[in-house]
């Protein structure tokens, strides 16, 4: 799922990123993710972490 995010980043024709900052725009996912998980107590699931919502259908994500 990081590894997509990134290669989204860094190979998109518009706005792309440099390496490094595709790096920093994904740990700083993850961290939000993962302070989400823990401040909350939600269990982990990667199908939300992976931008998709319970109805199968694709999370609107700001670019």
């Amino acid at each position: 799922m990081l590894a997509a995010r990134h290669a989204a980043l860094t190979g998109r024709a518009e706005r792309r990123l440099t390496d490094a900052q595709a790096r920093i725009a994904v740990a700083g996912s993850l961290l939000r993710q993962l302070h989400a998980v823990i401040t909350t107590g939600t269990a982990w699931d990667p199908a939300i972490a992976a931008g998709i919502n319970r109805a199968g259908q694709e999370v609107a994500t700001a670019a």
